[in-house]
């Protein structure tokens, strides 16, 4: 079984994620938070296979992912949730190896990113 974390404050993405991955990962344990310093404990605790960020929650976006880049695993895939309100600038985040992802969300696009 994995372990998701989803790190966000809109309910909707929140219910679109449960939604979506329960269609194709019923096995996935999507544990939720809504914001960074409540996620870092969460990483702390669990062995965690993926992290969701809705970018609007982080308000020092560059400083959030080093923070879960420093505390997670090399394993662990970091999924930037891009809201095209804050996230200005995805190609530096994918150098670092996070994914970028767009709204609204799509079992193909959850596929692509976390796989099976």
């Amino acid at each position: 079984m994995s372990t998701l974390l989803d790190i966000s404050s809109d309910p909707e993405i929140q219910k679109e994620l449960a939604s979506k991955l329960g269609e194709f990962r019923p096995d996935c344990l999507l544990v939720h938070t809504d914001n960074i310093k409540d996620a870092l404990v969460h990483i702390e605790q669990l062995d965690i296979d993926a992290i969701f960020v809705d970018t609007r929650i982080a308000h020092k976006l560059r400083h959030d992912v080093n923070e879960l880049l420093a505390r997670t695993s090399l394993t662990t895939k970091i999924i930037l949730i891009d809201s095209h309100q804050d996230l200005l600038d995805p190609e530096r985040f994918n150098i670092l190896g996070l994914e970028t992802i767009d709204l609204p969300l799509s079992t193909e696009i959850l596929d692509r990113v976390i796989g099976h």
